[in-house]
C-alpha cells in the first residue's frame, strides 16, 4: 500500500529465497508467481502504477472508476496468470 511494485518485489524475494532455500524446494515457481501477481495487481488501481496516475490524470478519473473499469480485466488476467503458472511449473510444483 506504501511502496510500489517493484519495491515490493525487491523486498520480497529475498524471504521467498530464504523459505524455499529452508523448505528445500526451487524457489522459480514462487518468485515468478510473486512477480507476476505484484504486476498484476498493480495495474488494477490508480495508485498500483505510475502509468495509471498518468492516465488518471490525464483523463480525469477518479479513484473508484478506475477500479470498476479495471477490476474485470484484472481478474481474468490474475486467473489466466495463475492457471498459466501451474502448466508451466508443475513439475516444480508437485508434492511428494
Amino acid at each position: 500500500m506504501f511502496i510500489d511494485n517493484v519495491t515490493t518485489i525487491l523486498l520480497m524475494i529475498p524471504v521467498t529465497l530464504s523459505i524455499t532455500r529452508t523448505l528445500g524446494i526451487h524457489p522459480v515457481p514462487f518468485i515468478m508467481a510473486q512477480v507476476l501477481t505484484c504486476n498484476i495487481a498493480g495495474s488494477a488501481t490508480l495508485i498500483g502504477d505510475p502509468p495509471n496516475i498518468l492516465i488518471g490524470s490525464a483523463a480525469n478519473i477518479d479513484f473508484n472508476s478506475f477500479l470498476i473499469y479495471m477490476e474485470p480485466t484484472v481478474a481474468v488476467v490474475f486467473g489466466f496468470s495463475l492457471l498459466l503458472l501451474k502448466l508451466f511449473f508443475k513439475n516444480d510444483l508437485k508434492s511428494d
